[in-house]
């Protein structure tokens, strides 16, 4: 599910790798938009996304450091 953050967690997601885990607070929300097709027809749709409230990024979890061993060792 698609997930929005502002400000400090912004900064803090800047930060994050693909892969990486992480333990987020927030509450589900829907918005609706209209989309032009193109045959001109517009039709609304309703999308769903979680608003990040709070995030912790799992050290002790976390591929990063797997993936960073594995190129060390390829390089060897």
């Amino acid at each position: 599910m698609p997930c929005i953050s502002w400000g400090r967690n912004a900064r803090f997601c800047e930060k994050l790798l693909v892969g990486d885990h992480v333990r987020l607070w927030g509450r589900i929300q829907s918005r609706d938009y209209q989309k032009r097709l193109s045959n001109g027809e517009v039709i609304t749709r309703t999308a769903y996304e979680v608003s990040i409230s709070k995030l912790e990024y799992i050290e002790n979890d976390n591929n990063r450091q797997k993936e960073e061993e594995e190129a060390v060792e390829t390089n060897i």
